[in-house]
């Protein structure tokens, strides 16, 4: 064995001229041994820094979607109560439908009574007029007689709306 020594090319302390690696600070003495320990630390250094930038995007990416989904649950909340209004109202039109139709025949019930009423009347306005022509006349009785004549022509208009119809009945009276 030699005994010639030489400095670390890192650290500068004497080791053997033979040694590729110091054994003070554990660095390869060979100039391609350097340059893959530079290599292999800029590839380290760059990883880290990736890794830390692609840890940085997954944060503001799960930020985002954290964002997103919040939204979309006050969305499904908004929906389900505009739903539940709906459903309100759609129980509030039956309601009122049920009761307009209530209404409806109420009214339909009521208009019949009154056209049966009115009829009714009609008859009974017509009886009153034939008695007048057999018994003594009782509309003629007013001290008017211009008077009981006008009269005597809205009951026979009242009581026989349509002209044809008046004309055929005051000339069966006759």
């Amino acid at each position: 064995m030699t005994n010639t020594t030489k400095n670390c090319r890192h650290c500068k302390k004497l080791i053997p001229a033979d040694a590729s690696v110091c054994f003070c600070c554990r660095k390869p003495q060979g100039s391609f041994l350097a340059k893959l320990e530079s290599v292999a630390s800029f590839v380290g250094i760059a990883s880290i820094i990736l890794s830390i930038a692609l840890v940085t995007l997954s944060w503001f990416q799960f930020r985002e979607a954290t964002r997103q989904r919040n939204s979309a649950d006050k969305a499904v909340m908004s929906a389900s109560d505009a739903l539940r209004q709906a459903t309100v109202a759609r129980a509030d039109i039956l309601k009122v439908t049920a009761e307009t139709k209530a209404a409806q025949m109420e009214a339909e019930r009521a208009r019949d009574e009154t056209r049966n009423n009115l009829e009714s009347l009609r008859a009974n306005t017509r009886l009153l007029l034939e008695m007048d022509h057999l018994t003594p006349k009782i509309v003629m009785k007013l001290s008017d007689y211009a008077k009981a004549e006008k009269v005597r022509k809205k009951l026979e208009e009242f009581a026989v709306p349509d002209v044809k119809e008046r004309k055929k009945w005051l000339e069966s009276l006759k």
